[in-house]
């Protein structure tokens, strides 16, 4: 195996590079992917054709390319970005109180997989703010969407003008951020998505899309239970969903 894959490479287990996961964190991770299952099931009910599809802890191999990830699902592409029919890959890390070597083995697995799968999307889902790295990549992928916008017609420009922006004395906090990024930082980080759910946001999300699938809350809490083995954090349940 080469040095690539064998930084990208992380165990199946549950104490995998980045520290070892907690019941809480675990649960997080569940009840995220149980979340983005109820909004496939939706999506579905409006586009029955479309073949959606979600996994946990798949192992990605591409070559001699091996990853783990927390979550991967493919769904259609969002219409008003791309074509009818379409569909896009995004591979997930679920945290609830990520600590900064996480937030960088993550990035290296994306640096890892990343040039073997141009058309993936990932994802960084944390329960708080705990980092400074997730701020720096946040607001980096603000930046970047914001280039994108100003030029969506010329992507030479938008990197060129990205450079720019990045070689200015006020934003060389972010170097150390973008040096993780590989040759072409604009391009990755425009396939990145860091954002923060709380722990108890992502339970009322749950919920709440749980009863509009179900038609009301006391059926969606049935349907949770009985659909998806996710228990509210009052009632921890360690059992993985099986849908």
């Amino acid at each position: 195996m080469s040095e690539a894959s064998e930084k990208g490479l992380r165990s199946n287990s549950l104490g995998r590079a980045g520290g070892p996961a907690t019941i809480a964190g675990i649960q997080y991770q569940i009840r995220y992917a149980a979340l983005q299952a109820l909004h496939l099931i939706l999506d579905a009910v409006l586009a029955p054709l479309d073949r959606s599809e979600i996994s946990i802890e798949p192992r990605t191999t591409v070559g001699d390319v091996v990853t783990d990830w927390d979550i991967a699902s493919r769904a259609p592409v969002n219409y008003a970005s791309g074509v009818r029919g379409d569909y896009v890959v995004r591979r997930i890390e679920a945290k609830l109180e990520p600590k900064h070597e996480d937030v960088v083995t993550w990035l290296d697995r994306v640096m890892t997989l990343a040039p073997q799968v141009p058309e993936d999307e990932f994802e960084l889902v944390c329960g708080a703010w705990a980092t400074p790295l997730q701020r720096q990549l946040r607001e980096l992928v603000r930046k970047a969407y914001q280039i994108k916008d100003d030029l969506p017609l010329i992507p030479e420009f938008s990197s060129r003008e990205f450079d720019s922006w990045n070689r200015r004395d006020a934003n060389r906090k972010y170097a150390s951020a973008i040096q993780r990024l590989g040759p072409d930082p604009l391009r990755l980080l425009l396939r990145l998505r860091i954002r923060v759910q709380p722990d108890d946001s992502l339970e009322e999300e749950l919920a709440r899309t749980a009863s509009m699938l179900a038609g009301d809350p006391q059926t969606g809490h049935q349907l949770r239970g009985a659909g998806f083995g996710v228990a509210a954090p009052s009632g921890r349940n360690a059992g993985w969903p099986t849908w």
